[in-house]
This record gives C-alpha cells, sequence and structure tokens, in this order.
C-alpha cells in the first residue's frame, strides 16, 4: 500500500482537544498504548489548506472541479483518496510487543514503566507559555503544552528526525489526482497547533505502491462441497473503528455494513446491477452475517443472558443453568451485556470464554459548525469474524469479492477510521440441516445469537409474540418448562442510507443473547434456525441446544479479544526495549543522587564548572587533581581536592554504573545488569554519565549554609 511520510523539522502537537488535570493543558493525540500519531484529518485538512493555496495561485491543476474530485464535498462527491493516522514506523510490531502481559526479557524497574502515560513522555516534551502585554506577562495566563518530540528517541544516540507514516490507497487510477495529490503534499509546509509559533513544521512525500499489495489472487477451491456452503473469514481492524451508535453496547460490525461495502466493490468493478446483484445483496439468496470479536479463535456472538457476574463473589462468571441450588442469586449476579461470548474446546470439554471490547473517546473540532464534538470508537489491531451463507455457484464470486475490496466499515471511511483487511485465508465448507433429538419432557434451550426481529403487522418484541414465532419455527408446543425462565432484553436496531444521505427507521428488535426455554415434545428439532426479517443481514439467528448440553458447559473463563498478528520488526521492538531501559537507569540514577549525603565544605563552583567541560570520568579527575591547596588547606585533614575525590568515589565507583549498581536494591542490580548486556542502552547511559553528579551538585549550590 502507499503511503505519505511526515518529516518532522521541529517539534509538532496535533492537539487532541483534551488537557490532562492541572499539568497538562493542550495533550496530543496517543493510541491505547500511549503512542503519539498524527490525526488522518488533521493531515487530510492540511492538504486542502494546500490544494486551495495552489488555486489560489493559479495552478492549472488545482482548479475546483479537481480539488472536488480529490477530497470530495458536502453534496456528496466522495473523496477519491483514503488516508489512514500517521505512527512511527513499526507500530504494529510495537503495540503487539506491548500489548502482552508477560516481558521476561524486562527487569522489573523497566516493566513498571510501561504504561501508557509514560510511553508517551518517551516521545514527547511539555512546553509552557504566558501571554504578554507590553512587553510583560499576563497575570493567571501561564499554559502548558505537550509537543511530539521533533528528534526520535527510537534512534538512541542520534539526531535522526521523527518520521511518521500514514496509509494512503487512492481510487483512482486519473494521473491528474495523482499528481495533484503529490503536490498539496509538497506545499504543506505546517501542521498542528501553534504552526505560527515555531511549532509543527513538516515535510511531506508520497511514496507509491501497488495497490492490493498482498491480496491472494489463489481461487476457492469447490471440490466436495455440497449445494449450499458457509464462508467464515476474518478481518483486521487496520485502523480504529466508528460505528453508528459505537458505545459499551454496541461494538458489533452490522451485517448491512459488510453488505454495503460489499455492493460499492462490485459496482466500482464495472458490473451492473444485474442478477447477480440482486442474489448477492437484495433478495436474501446470500446471507450475510455481521463481524464480531474473535475470542480465542472463534467467532464470538452476544454474550448470552445465561452467562452472569457475581458481584459479592469475587466478580466469579458462572452459567446459571449449570449452577446447583440457588445460592449463587445471594451474590448480586449481574448480566454481562455488551460482552461477547464464545464456546471454546479446552482439553476435550467445551468452555464459555467471554470478552469485551475497549470503547475510546476522541474529540474532534468541526470547522464548518466550529464547535468541538466527541466520537468513541473501538481500538485498531483487533481480530474481527463473520461468515457468508450463499448456494455453491455463488461461493467463488464472494471469495473472491472478499479478496480484493478494499474493507472499510463504519464512519469516517475516507479519514482515520473505517480501514479493515482480510486476515488469513476464508474458509468454505458444506452446510449441513443438522437436527438433534431431545427427550419429551426436557427443557430446549434456545439462544439469540443475533439481533431479531419480526413484522406481523407491526414490529412486536413482547415475550408472548417472540416465544409463539420460535415455538412455530421449532415445531414444539408454546410451553415453558416448570422452573425456568426466559431472559430477554430489547432495544431498536437503524441504520444510514448512504445514497440518499438519510436514516434508516429505526425498528424495535430482541437483542442477541436473549434465551427462551421451551419443552421437548420427544421430536427432532434443528440445531439452528434463523427468524423474521432481515434474514440476509445476518439477523433472527438462533442457536438451540438441550438442556444436557448447557449444562455441560459449566465452566466460564474471562478471556480477551484476539489481536492480528503482525510481521514482527525486531529492530523496532529491540530500540523500544533499549529505550525502556534508559529510562529506567535514568530514574534510578536520579533517586540515587537526590538522596546522595552531600558534603557542604565541596568546592561546589569548581566542580560544576569542571563538570561542564570534562569528556569523560577520568577527565574530570585529572582536572580535580589540578587543584592547588593554599597553605592553609595543608594543614586540614581532608582539603578541596580530597573532598572532591572522595565525592567522585562514593558518587560512581569504578564507573558511571558500578556505584548504583551495587548499592541499590535487586531491581537495581538487575537492572544495570540489562543495560549492560544491551549496547545501545549502554552507549546512552555512558554518554549521559554526568546526569549524577549535576543533580548532586545542584542541590549542594542550592543548600549552601543549611545543615
Amino acid at each position: 500500500m502507499s503511503y505519505i511520510k511526515i518529516t518532522l523539522l521541529s517539534d509538532l502537537c496535533a492537539g487532541s482537544g483534551e488537557s490532562e488535570g492541572n499539568t497538562i493543558d493542550t495533550d496530543i493525540c496517543t493510541d491505547a498504548f500511549g503512542i503519539p500519531y498524527i490525526p488522518a484529518r488533521r493531515i487530510k485538512g492540511c492538504l486542502r489548506q494546500a490544494a486551495e493555496e495552489l488555486r489560489a495561485m493559479g495552478h492549472k491543476l488545482a482548479s475546483k472541479e479537481n480539488i472536488v474530485r480529490l477530497f470530495g464535498d458536502a453534496e456528496g462527491t466522495e473523496s477519491a483518496f483514503t488516508v489512514g493516522n500517521a505512527y512511527i514506523s513499526g507500530i504494529d510490531s510495537l503495540t503487539s510487543y506491548l500489548r502482552k502481559k508477560e516481558n521476561p526479557d524486562l527487569p522489573e524497574s523497566a516493566k513498571k514503566i510501561k504504561n501508557a502515560a509514560n510511553i508517551t513522555k518517551l516521545f514527547t516534551s511539555v512546553r509552557g507559555q504566558t501571554s504578554l502585554k507590553d512587553g510583560v506577562k499576563v497575570e493567571n495566563t501561564l499554559r502548558f503544552t505537550r509537543v511530539l518530540n521533533h528528534y526520535d528517541p527510537l534512534a538512541l544516540g542520534t539526531s535522526k528526525e521523527m518520521e511518521l507514516y500514514a496509509k494512503l490507497y487512492l481510487e483512482t487510477a486519473d494521473e491528474d489526482m495523482k499528481e495533484l495529490l503529490k503536490l498539496c503534499c509538497s506545499a504543506t509546509r505546517h501542521m498542528g497547533n501553534n504552526r505560527n509559533r515555531g511549532l509543527g513544521n513538516v515535510n511531506l512525500t508520497v511514496d507509491w505502491e501497488t495497490q492490493g499489495e498482498g491480496k491472494s489472487e489463489e481461487g476457492l477451491n469447490t471440490d466436495g462441497l455440497g449445494e449450499k456452503v458457509r464462508i467464515t473469514y476474518q478481518v483486521a481492524l487496520d485502523a480504529p473503528l466508528t460505528l453508528v451508535g459505537c458505545g459499551e453496547l454496541n461494538t458489533m460490525i452490522a451485517a448491512r455494513t459488510v453488505i454495503g461495502c460489499m455492493a460499492s466493490h462490485y459496482l466500482k468493478s464495472g458490473k451492473a446491477e444485474d442478477e447477480t446483484f440482486k442474489n448477492l445483496f437484495l433478495n436474501g439468496t446470500v446471507k450475510w452475517s455481521g463481524l464480531t470479536p474473535i475470542i480465542d479463535g472463534v467467532v464470538s456472538a452476544a454474550s448470552p443472558l445465561i452467562l452472569m457476574k457475581l458481584k459479592n463473589g469475587g466478580g466469579r462468571l458462572i452459567n446459571r443453568l449449570a449452577e446447583q441450588g440457588e445460592e449463587w442469586k445471594k451474590q448480586k449476579p449481574k448480566t454481562l451485556d455488551g460482552n461477547y461470548a464464545a464456546v471454546v474446546t479446552s482439553n476435550g470439554t467445551e468452555e464459555y470464554h467471554i470478552a469485551s471490547v475497549k470503547i475510546h473517546s476522541i474529540y474532534h473540532n468541526s470547522v464548518t459548525r466550529k464547535q468541538l464534538y466527541m466520537q468513541d470508537y473501538i481500538e485498531a489491531g483487533l481480530l474481527y469474524g463473520g461468515t457468508v451463507e450463499m448456494p455453491l455457484n455463488l461461493a467463488s464470486v464472494v471469495y473472491k469479492m472478499l479478496q480484493e475490496a478494499n474493507l472499510q466499515f463504519g464512519r469516517s471511511k475516507r479519514a482515520q477510521y473505517a480501514a479493515c483487511s482480510l486476515y488469513g485465508t476464508p474458509k468454505c465448507e458444506t452446510i449441513s440441516d443438522s437436527k438433534i433429538k431431545i427427550p419429551a419432557g426436557e427443557a430446549i434451550i434456545v439462544i439469540l445469537k443475533s439481533d431479531m426481529i419480526y413484522d406481523n403487522g407491526c414490529y412486536c418484541v413482547d415475550n408472548a409474540s417472540v416465544r409463539t414465532w420460535i415455538a412455530k419455527e421449532l415445531g414444539v408446543r408454546n410451553e415453558r418448562p416448570e422452573g425456568y425462565e426466559d431472559y430477554c432484553l430489547y432495544h431498536t436496531v437503524g441504520g444510514f442510507q448512504t445514497q440518499w444521505k438519510l436514516q434508516k427507521p429505526h425498528v424495535p428488535a430482541v437483542r442477541g443473547g436473549s434465551v427462551y426455554c421451551f419443552v421437548s415434545d420427544g421430536t427432532e428439532v434443528p440445531e439452528t434456525i434463523t427468524i423474521g426479517e432481515y434474514q440476509q443481514e445476518g439477523i433472527g439467528i438462533c442457536e438451540v441446544y438441550s438442556l444436557e448440553k448447557i449444562k455441560k458447559i459449566h465452566k466460564v473463563e474471562k478471556s480477551e479479544i484476539a489481536a492480528a498478528a503482525v510481521e514482527k520488526k525486531e529492530d523496532v521492538v529491540k530500540h523500544f526495549r533499549s529505550l525502556l531501559l534508559v529510562h529506567a537507569a535514568t530514574e534510578a540514577v536520579k533517586a540515587y543522587a537526590r538522596i546522595f549525603k552531600i558534603d557542604h565544605q565541596l568546592p561546589v563552583g569548581r566542580l560544576r564548572l569542571m563538570l561542564q567541560e570534562a569528556t569523560n570520568l577520568v577527565d574530570l579527575r585529572n582536572r580535580i587533581n589540578t587543584m592547588r591547596c593554599s597553605d592553609e588547606s595543608i594543614y586540614i585533614e581532608e582539603g578541596k581536592k580530597a573532598l572532591s575525590l572522595k565525592l567522585l568515589d562514593k558518587l560512581y565507583g569504578n564507573d558511571a554504573l558500578e556505584q548504583i549498581e551495587r548499592l541499590g536494591g535487586e531491581d537495581e542490580k538487575e537492572l544495570f545488569q540489562a543495560v549492560r548486556e544491551d549496547e545501545d542502552a549502554l552507549a546512552v547511559m555512558e554518554k549521559n554519565w554526568k546526569l549524577a553528579l549535576q543533580i548532586v551538585l545542584h542541590r549542594a549550590h542550592y543548600s549552601k549554609g543549611k545543615k
């Protein structure tokens, strides 16, 4: 894929619209791991501003029509290119490393600082400024701004300028659009806040690569498949994802969103709205499911309401149908609303694994409306999965679309959000109409895998109506077994009609995860049924279990959403590890120097001057040895020279790290041993050998006369 490279020529503040308590008034954008980035919307806005400036200067390519074609407009013209957030090189490898909870390669002291707040500090610094009036500062105007540093901290010991990369996808082969975008990048010189106050000086270049690189051209092997098949596929969230109504209870990519993306690809490939198009997207011949998170390799579904969390039971997770007795009801059970569940086989037994999607918030500024607004999003890097059911003759068409389509789901598809990619190879299997036989009189458990909408002249979600429809589809009596209850939740389902720029009507639905109980009459029932409206959009899918099978899935474990595996760039991870070691060792040196006992007879002024001019520890010792002793100091037991040399021995030992390593606790010994074994970290620490003595002399200078 092509990308825009942004090289910082000064510090930069890509403001997030937020502050950090009383310490930071203007903060920058950082991801969930604390790594700074430049938002795609900021990049695209600066590029459009550059295009308008080129137009004002009379450049032929920068005509009003070409600018609208390239950037789109509010009247429905889509932008001709998509751009993502700008990150440092190797961001995928770095986030994969940070996502790991266990890091045996790091000493304990370094593990303690591996959090978002400290990682942000590695890449940034804080600037303070006040307003001036007639050359005098105005009271109460001191403000602090966090900025992304000009130089790359991962390039240890060098002054390499920070480089960030934003993925670029140009959806047109028009050379004029390509050239205009390149010109806009060249004309963009500043970005972010305070760009007329020395911040945000940048250089943008475009690196064009083959579009669709890395996508497989291998066709689908249909040998041995039945007349009706199911394709199961996974997608990786390459960028943060924001959905309509995105929040803790809505983190699923709706099937209608997937259908819209695929239909758009089908039409852009030059095909017409023919019979194949209708079968794929309109008449229900092909059924697309929504995309839900992958948990331990399994496509999840909304957590069934039979799964509970006991608030007074230490947060223990239970399957209420598998619990003996009623003791669990006294421990304040709470439903796992908003979570996802997957049935995973572990050591030969089936278990429920539960996980939830983390939601983050970010501020955006609307230039046209002149207002700040907040948007929730799902973090990048997660894996989602879904299925497509179809006749065998359409399987190759669907498979090819999944391989070739530019996958974009949710809002803000042209900048910052929505970018996804096919992960792995889709799997195709024959759909079998499996049935199960449950003895007469025993309970049948029906669990909704997705929302259910039923139109019987009006949209109904009342329990009696829903039970009637399910019982009819199963072919059993609408009778609830004694001692068992239905567990139901409801909400409304909507959407957005892109072509007409209108909201779709909101209709009531039974929420996925709802559970209904029936009594078996001894006949066979299907393992899966689909009920109600919008079946082609994955709505109304129900799974049928016997009570005995549900009880066997007794164990409920907390898990995590799977993350996409990435091609590791070991140099990035290695440099970041070295940076963590340097940061941890530097903090240890500072802590040691702050508590170091000061002799107030030291010649502080001369030592500070010698330290400033010394090139290394040996050079400093030689300079101290040149000190002359006055006649009076000869009779003093320890003169200025002796005190100074003694200070070096106590503070450093034989080298700049030995004394701290020797006198510190086990954590410091492990830390400095790791520093000595890391060439890059050791080189930086040796270069900064003056730090400990600078702090000690600084303390001595400002505590003169104090015992």
